[in-house]
């Protein structure tokens, strides 16, 4: 994979997946408004650990507030990319810690929390430029 990366490509767009298999992830997995409200309406309390797509909702509202929380989101599987130091530099350094300090503090399970991770790269904060 490495021998074959384009940096000219990443230099150009800041940001490229670096797995080509489409199908776990995309085009639409989670639905998070959706699936957050069949949760409730199921249960008195809400299974927050049964699927990413139900705890999702609630995490992005903390992750990135203020930004409406997708109606579906789809992303590609197992976080493989490349990323440029300006692309990463776009969002303020304070918003990584608050995301880290979410990761220690989330009562999720790691799988599950880090799929909430894995879903949200693309999100951006409303003054970011791109």
């Amino acid at each position: 994979m490495l021998s074959r990366l384009r940096l000219p490509h990443i230099q150009a767009l800041g940001y490229v997946n670096l797995r080509c298999v489409w199908t776990i992830g995309c085009p639409a997995e989670l639905h998070p408004v959706r699936e957050y409200d069949a949760v409730l309406g199921e249960l008195s309390e809400p299974k927050r650990d049964s699927r990413t797509g139900s705890v999702y909702k609630e995490a992005f509202e903390v992750l990135f507030p203020g930004i409406e929380v997708p109606e579906a989101v789809g992303a590609s599987c197992c976080a493989q990319f490349a990323v440029t130091g300006d692309k990463v530099r776009e969002r303020p350094k304070g918003d990584y810690e608050a995301y880290r300090r979410w990761l220690l503090e989330t009562e999720l399970p790691d799988d599950i929390s880090g799929r909430v991770m894995e879903y949200s790269w693309h999100s951006k904060s409303e003054d970011s430029p791109s």
